[in-house]
């Protein structure tokens, strides 16, 4: 894991990557085939191995049983589970998160809606979250709200108290910086 230009953990070499560049590109893949552009990363995430590169679907995911992407203290592989995928162009980022799935049911869900590379990212019920930020009250003081129910989580959910699990946030540009066109 690397922020702010700062190492906190090594890369593994066969871990899959998410990395953002100093560019704005985003780039997912195995550790081996970006690390060579290491020094130009903001930041990187790793996870386990990649469930997809370049739309071929990892081989382990294929056999029967695997427990390589997760599974629950009691073994079980039907569980929740988030992913990140990029399309082929590099200009599409996919998010996914699904209930009571096997790790390779959530890969080929990723590759069927146009993820060709996918990283799965954390598992099991209480971790796996998408929650929006909204005013409350007349002071309008920010407070998290799932983005569909069942999601554990608290108002105060990563901005105002410390998380022990990591986590990414997306934030919306204004239309013209979205477009790469200066703003009037």
């Amino acid at each position: 894991m690397k922020i702010d230009g700062i190492t906190l953990v090594d890369p593994k070499a066969k871990a899959c990557t998410l990395a953002k560049y100093e560019d704005g590109r985003l780039g997912i893949g195995p550790w081996t085939a970006l690390s060579q552009d290491e020094p130009r990363m903001l930041w990187y995430r790793q996870a386990p191995n990649c469930m997809y590169v370049d739309g071929e679907m990892h081989p382990l995911l294929k056999a029967s049983n695997v427990r390589h992407w997760g599974a629950t203290l009691d073994g079980e592989t039907v569980i929740r589970r988030s992913a990140v995928g990029m399309a082929e162009e590099g200009n599409t980022l996919y998010v996914g998160i699904s209930n009571h799935t096997t790790a390779r049911v959530m890969a080929e869900g990723m590759r069927h809606a146009g993820a060709t590379t996918v990283a799965q990212m954390d598992v099991n019920w209480s971790y796996p979250k998408f929650v929006l930020y909204e005013p409350k009250g007349k002071a309008g003081k920010l407070i998290a709200t799932a983005l569909v129910e069942g999601f554990e989580f608290s108002e105060d959910e990563y901005i105002r108290s410390r998380s022990m699990r990591d986590f990414f946030y997306l934030t919306r540009k204004s239309e013209p910086e979205a477009l790469g066109t200066e703003k009037r």
